[in-house]
């Protein structure tokens, strides 16, 4: 069984970094209450960000969500990946994301730190796997019109 460990973005945890700090230096009428509050939701929200981690083995992709949820995704039932940048809400703490298509209608969205050797565990094992890969832009690219 192979692990790996989500990737953080800087962009996602920028994003959380800011809200909070809004919440922190910013005058309020209820400072106090505000702060008890905020002390349980960044704690959860390092259980939840700490908890996301993914494992493959010969039968099975297993996406942990958090401490105490799990998604087994039989490899055999994978029909594609696609590379994407969709920030709803999903295991993953980057926006550098694989979603993984499986049986008829489901997906999930995932983003491991070795997105070129997952895919590649994930492919030794099922090669009828389809992977679509997002194209690739330079700095150049948005200048050329």
């Amino acid at each position: 069984m192979k692990k790996y460990r989500t990737k953080y973005g800087l962009e996602l945890i920028a994003f959380i970094f800011l809200v909070f700090a809004s919440f922190i230096f910013v005058p309020h009428e209820n400072a106090a209450d505000l702060d008890l509050l905020l002390i349980p939701v960044i704690l959860f929200f390092l259980f939840v960000f700490l908890g996301i981690k993914y494992s493959v083995d010969e039968k099975d992709v297993t996406v942990h969500s958090s401490f105490f949820s799990r998604t087994k995704i039989p490899v055999s039932a994978i029909r594609k990946i696609r590379e994407t940048n969709n920030p709803l809400s999903s295991p993953a703490a980057s926006l550098d994301r694989l979603e993984i298509f499986y049986n008829k209608f489901d997906s999930i969205i995932i983003s491991p730190v070795r997105t070129e050797e997952f895919l590649k565990d994930l492919l030794a094992i099922n090669p009828k796997i389809e992977v679509i890969r997002k194209p690739k832009r330079n700095i150049f690219s948005k200048l050329a019109l």
